[in-house]
């Protein structure tokens, strides 16, 4: 799983003095079975949380929560926080940790843990582009997928370059390059990124 470039620097409220940070919520797993003549959801538990606290004018932490499920496969728990610190108009930089847990209740090996840590740096060369360096490791993601059939939720090490244009406050379209190993090729691999950016609110 790439990391993910962060978007534009948010509005921070200096005077906060409150940090919300959502909890991982562990669920018992796996779910019960149905009786017959019974139905039961199986993404009644699912959630996908984030918060942010501004801590100065220059700096503000992220954190985000998350659970979902795979039928007939398990689960995947995800938690992680973010720090960004933006020293002037022109750099932006960012790193965090998150921590994983998979749930299988169809798969012999059961539950694994997963945990690493990510970071980018950015620089804005005018008020239409900004170029992006990312990356990601992940301490277990290898040795997780070479004993599970899980592979596109596990979070695997990567690094890249973003180019991100910014067509209006509302457009902006990022394309580079990534580089990340391919856990069922034991082999990393080199491939295109492009997504447009679409700003609902300001």
């Amino acid at each position: 799983m790439s990391v993910t470039p962060n978007d534009r620097k948010p509005t921070i409220q200096t005077d906060s003095m409150t940090l919300h940070i959502s909890p991982p919520e562990f669920m018992d797993t796996p779910w019960p079975t149905p009786r017959l003549g019974t139905s039961f959801d199986p993404f009644s538990r699912d959630y996908n949380r984030s918060d942010i606290f501004g801590i100065n004018a220059n700096s503000y932490l992220s954190t985000y929560s998350l659970h979902n499920t795979y039928p007939t496969m398990g689960t995947h728990i995800q938690v992680g926080a973010i720090y960004t610190y933006a020293p002037n108009e022109r750099w932006e930089f960012s790193g965090g940790l998150f921590s994983a847990k998979y749930t299988m209740p169809s798969f012999k090996h059961g539950a694994r843990n997963d945990f690493g840590f990510s970071g980018s740096a950015a620089y804005r060369i005018n008020n239409f582009l900004r170029i992006r360096a990312f990356g990601e490791y992940s301490v277990n993601g290898e040795r997780n997928v070479s004993q599970g059939y899980l592979t596109p939720i596990y979070p695997q090490s990567g690094y890249g370059m973003i180019l991100e244009i910014k067509f209006n406050d509302y457009i902006e379209l990022h394309g580079g390059m990534e580089r990340s190993y391919n856990p069922m090729k034991r082999k990393w691999e080199t491939a295109p990124v492009i997504y447009p950016v679409i700003k609902l609110k300001r």
